[in-house]
């Protein structure tokens, strides 16, 4: 039962730093880019985060990696059956 209601939090959180960082990094809303724009994603992807060695893959991990861990939230409770 608390993977069920911890899983669609973490989405939701991913969903708004998702946001926060499109926002803040592409200036959406007359808002100035910041060079710290991706540190929500940044926290919710660790430690699959500190993987990439070259700045080129760092942006692609930091979008994709918090779905590495929701899958594993999700495998865990299925195998569980919690």
């Amino acid at each position: 039962m608390f993977f069920r209601l911890v899983l669609p939090l973490l989405v939701m959180a991913y969903g708004i730093a998702l946001f926060i960082y499109l926002d803040e990094a592409l200036g959406w809303f007359g808002h100035a880019t910041h060079p710290i724009a991706a540190i929500y994603l940044y926290v919710l992807g660790l430690p699959w985060n500190a993987i990439p060695s070259s700045a080129d893959f760092l942006v692609v991990f930091l979008v994709f990696s918090p779905l590495i861990n929701f899958a594993l939230i999700w495998y865990i409770c299925r195998v569980l059956k919690v």
